[in-house]
């Protein structure tokens, strides 16, 4: 687990809040207690790569994720963006193509150390914890 791959600062330990009263602490991954936006851009960099021959800016990336679209149809947006058609269903075949060599290789996935140690302060006073997450399954 991400709290026992990391062991707890002097410093942050020393800083983290103590709660009397809370019931549970639920922590988001993505973007909250794991950093997962370089993980995603290689995937999404890779993905579009391969279908349209363009590269995906890391700015252009970081913006167009706050939409929080389905993956297919952000990739769809940035073809059309570049002035291409994709078929989506091909277009899908190859996100998954590019979403399994990159679970099958993981890189740029770092915990979020402040968050970690957060967490990790709750549960040596005994708060109950837990990961909470939009992403499928298939990597939560």
């Amino acid at each position: 687990s991400v709290l026992q791959a990391f062991p707890a600062s002097s410093q942050a330990m020393a800083t983290a809040p103590t709660w009397t009263t809370s019931a549970a602490l639920l922590f988001d991954n993505d973007g909250t207690l794991v950093d997962t936006m370089p993980f995603l851009y290689g995937m999404y960099r890779d993905t579009l790569q391969e279908m349209i021959g363009e590269k995906l800016s890391w700015p252009r990336f970081v913006q167009i994720m706050s939409d929080n679209s389905p993956a297919v149809d952000t990739l769809l947006e940035l073809a059309a963006e570049k002035g291409h058609t994709l078929d989506p269903k091909e277009c899908a075949r190859c996100w998954r193509k590019h979403v399994a060599k990159a679970l099958s290789e993981p890189r740029g996935v770092s915990a979020i150390r402040p968050t970690v140690d957060i967490a990790r302060r709750a549960r040596e006073q005994g708060i109950p914890i837990a990961l909470v997450t939009a992403a499928p399954s298939l990597w939560a």
